[in-house]
């Protein structure tokens, strides 16, 4: 069975996922650890923003919501993608989680340092309402500890730690949903709820760095051989496949705007938003899945073939079978949901829940690439799918409007899930079907070796 470490420190596969992985069931329910506690820590800030609209003034919540915008904006813009991929590499066993560590760390501290100095300058010249001097510093303190902690979960999830990764998640949406209607309701105003934002951030990192304490010193006291560069080069790839893949469900709403009549516009926003949902759940679950698939890629390549084979069956069909359900019920879907305004938009409904087969196809397949090395395969499928969403708004959108937009938004996906379903059959062909002989005792790590 694959330790986290032989003992000459050559690394051969972290233990718990080994533990984890004994049968597809258990490995299944391990990851959907991740999935809950994901899904929850989501659902805890779409909550707290609804808390907010009824606690804080209208400017209050203008600057708030504003300031998460800056906050995302620039977190997407300092994420590399090397936390992944040393996730990735700890569940194959390629370097152990103090390798992997030191190795990430540079690069997670000098992107997060850029994006944080660049913050207050965009927060100084622009006219955005809450754009002043305590809360953009404290947005930016969040871009440094959120990068950190994100490299903290990555490598707790690769090394089979799903239960303490989850309990993480879970607590930091507590401790902000606590922290931030206390200020709150204290009347302490729009900078104290984004000091409690900063503060749980800091707070949860440095509980995560406790937990990895022993993994990452390194026994004499010096630091591992750092991989920086290769990390680096991994990284870059699947950050532009995800930006490209990102801006391409963007481009219909923003065609859209251009083109149409503002209630066209609200009807499809609202339409999207179940698009949307189901995609970043999907998404969630093809990344609650990537250790333990990286891990079976190595060790039992063939399971892992048929594992995915199986998850990919079930869920596109669950999906299939939900849409069917739902296409009948999409007038008093969006009425319930968005009020009687919204009625109107059930056509658009009906076009966007017809995509949900690709959503979860896309979702599962794009990390499955990742587990088994193919993130090279997925920057040209991102860039494909920009194209072919860019070329779809351009036809469709004028000519037919918001169901225009609705159906370059779906049609887009399907191209994207076909062209990641291709990439990952590829990829899996490229591999040999049987693991490769372990290296002997005392043998450099692939980390170290390359």
């Amino acid at each position: 069975m694959p330790e986290s470490a032989t003992t000459d420190g050559g690394p051969q596969g972290p233990h718990r996922l080994a533990r984890a992985a004994r049968s597809d069931r258990q490995l299944l329910a391990r990851s959907s650890i991740t999935l809950v506690s994901r899904g929850l820590s989501k659902f805890a800030q779409i909550f707290f923003l609804v808390i907010a609209a009824r606690l804080l003034t209208v400017e209050e919540f203008a600057s708030y919501s504003y300031l998460i915008v800056l906050a995302a904006a620039f977190t997407i813009m300092s994420d590399t993608g090397v936390p992944l991929v040393a996730g990735r590499d700890a569940s194959a066993g390629r370097g152990s989680v103090g390798e992997l560590f030191w190795s990430s760390l540079p690069i997670v501290l000098v992107t997060s340092l850029v994006a944080a100095v660049l913050l207050p300058i965009f927060g100084a010249v622009d006219s955005g309402p809450g754009s002043t001097w305590a809360p953009v510093l404290l947005t930016a303190l969040f871009v440094i500890f959120n990068r950190f902690l994100d490299l903290i979960c990555q490598l707790l999830r690769g090394d089979g730690r799903f239960e303490l990764e989850a309990a993480l998640q879970m607590a930091g949406a507590v401790l902000f949903i606590g922290g931030g209607i206390a200020v709150t309701v204290a009347g302490y105003g729009v900078t104290a709820v984004m000091g409690v934002f900063c503060v749980k951030e800091l707070l949860i990192a440095a509980i995560g760095f406790w937990a990895i304490r022993k993994d990452v010193l390194h026994p004499d006291g010096g630091r591992p051989r750092s991989d920086w560069r290769r990390l680096l080069s991994i990284g870059i790839r699947l950050a532009i496949a995800g930006i490209a893949l990102a801006l391409a469900m963007r481009i219909p709403l923003a065609v859209l705007g251009n083109v149409g009549s503002a209630t066209e516009v609200a009807l499809f926003s609202a339409a999207q938003r179940f698009g949307d949902g189901a995609y970043v759940l999907a998404i969630t679950g093809g990344f609650a899945l990537l250790p333990g698939i990286a891990y079976l890629a190595q060790s039992e390549p063939d399971r892992a073939r048929r594992l995915l084979r199986r998850v990919l069956i079930a869920v596109v069909g669950a999906s299939a079978l939900l849409a069917v359900v739902a296409v009948p019920l999409a007038e008093p879907i969006m009425r319930l949901v968005f009020g009687g305004d919204f009625a109107g938009g059930d056509d658009l409904f009906r076009i966007i829940v017809a995509g949900l087969p690709a959503y979860t196809g896309l979702g599962i397949c794009w990390y499955a690439v990742v587990a088994f090395d193919g993130e090279a395969r997925l920057l040209g499928v991102g860039l494909a799918s920009l194209l072919s969403c860019a070329v779809l708004s351009a036809v469709l959108i004028p000519a037919a409007a918001d169901e225009g937009a609705a159906w370059a938004y779906v049609g887009s996906l399907y191209a994207t899930a076909l062209l990641s379903y291709v990439a990952l059959d590829r990829q899996l062909r490229s591999r040999p079907a049987h693991p490769a002989a372990p290296a002997p005792a005392g043998q450099p790590t692939a980390l170290a070796a390359e």
